[in-house]
């Protein structure tokens, strides 16, 4: 048998292997930390970012809900974000000021409100990516689209404003035509003719 100081010994390892295990972020933070992986895929040219986060979906999505999701929204989108209005007076002047972006108010409009109190803040991880900028790419808003789509096909409650949402982002993928929104594409179809397939209209879904 070991000597009692060698099992202290063991003992002291073992908490320090503990210790040392990072613990998992929250879901709202793993969404941002991809919405910051999308727009570097976006901006450096790099795919292999897209698929990454895409591949991570499966997972995701099991633990999504409507609070999540704002959370994850405000996250991406913070509110005071800088946004540049263009005004006529004398000449062409712009002008600078801080509001919510449209982006994230159509988002928030297929979650319902968040009860009185808001959401408790939610822990984001001091080792992820550095924070989205205020000012995203499409494939961003694209990609959160698709979590709002699936999270609202898990109820039968919420089908038809799932097929509403499915045919507003096709509408918007189709006019925003990015090359590099074909990864995201690709699942955001899948999604719609799910919706259409639970909403009872599968027969509809080509057009």
């Amino acid at each position: 048998m070991k000597p009692a100081d060698d099992k202290k010994a063991d003992e002291k390892k073992e908490e320090t292997k503990e210790e040392d295990k990072p613990k998992p972020i929250s879901p709202a933070a793993e969404i941002k930390n991809n919405a910051a992986h999308i727009d570097r895929a976006v901006s450096t040219l790099e795919p292999r970012f897209t698929h990454r986060v895409l591949r991570t979906m499966n997972a995701l999505r099991k633990k999504v809900d409507d609070s999540v999701l704002r959370t994850a929204i405000d996250a991406v989108y913070p509110k005071g974000a800088l946004i540049h209005f263009w005004t006529y007076s004398s000449c062409l002047m712009g002008r600078n000021t801080y509001a919510d972006s449209l982006v994230k108010k159509a988002l928030l409009f297929w979650l319902p409100s968040a009860p009185a109190g808001g959401d408790a803040p939610m822990e984001v991880d001091s080792s992820a990516p550095k924070p989205a900028p205020s000012e995203l790419v499409p494939e961003v808003e694209m990609y959160i689209r698709l979590l709002i789509l699936h999270h609202l096909l898990t109820s039968e409650d919420t089908h038809e404003k799932a097929l509403d949402l499915a045919n507003e982002s096709v509408e918007k993928m189709q006019l925003l035509n990015r090359r590099s929104m074909d990864a995201i594409a690709s699942k955001i179809w899948y999604a719609v003719d799910r919706a259409y397939e639970l909403g009872g209209e599968l027969s509809d879904a080509r057009p």
